[in-house]
């Protein structure tokens, strides 16, 4: 498969937005991404997989703000280093 990314930069091409109260996680990549230890602010947020070239949404804590941090599971079940974006 020709695939225009590696499934490492996979995750650096994700992109958080707030929606009212939930959190908004778009995947432009080809790759399902599985997000663990993920945070907005001091607030943990549930684990959860992503499909390719799709997005979802899910409920946010109350009084969570600030930047996602999250890490990512690769191909070989190892957890990437800790990556924080913003919400924007």
């Amino acid at each position: 498969a020709n695939l225009p990314q590696t499934p490492e930069d996979a995750p650096t091409l994700l992109k958080f937005s707030r929606v009212g109260n939930h959190l908004k996680i778009t995947n432009p990549s080809a790759y399902y991404l599985t997000l663990v230890n993920i945070s907005v602010g001091a607030k943990k947020i549930d684990n959860v997989m992503i499909a390719p070239k799709s997005d979802m949404q899910i409920p946010l804590p109350t009084g969570a703000q600030g930047s996602v941090t999250f890490q990512s599971v690769n191909d070989y079940g190892a957890l990437t280093s800790a990556t924080t974006a913003s919400l924007g």
